[in-house]
């Protein structure tokens, strides 16, 4: 997606001074790549969230072996996780 935003930011700065009479023209390849940009962006942002919070979890010391197995109210996570985890959140939604 960075690709082909960026191909089209360069295609319509081309056309916009290329030729004279395209300058109109050449804007609309230049916002469809700015939001091709944008996009790829966001989601490169929320995958680093993800990333971060799968590591700190994998990160926390293991526990002693316990008969039952642990559910989401046992599992204690640091600060910093539920944090990412609620920027994470908060994120999704605003789509």
């Amino acid at each position: 997606m960075r690709i082909a935003g960026a191909t089209l930011l360069i295609l319509g700065l081309v056309l916009c001074f290329a030729i004279d009479d395209w300058e109109f023209i050449g804007l609309f390849p230049m916002a469809i790549g700015l939001i091709l940009l944008a996009v790829a962006e966001r989601k490169a942002s929320a995958l680093a969230l993800a990333q971060a919070a799968s590591f700190a979890l994998e990160k926390q010391a293991p526990r002693p072996f316990q008969k039952q197995l642990p559910t989401a109210d046992t599992i204690e996570l640091s600060s910093e996780v539920i944090q990412l985890f609620e920027r994470l959140d908060r994120s999704s939604k605003l789509r």
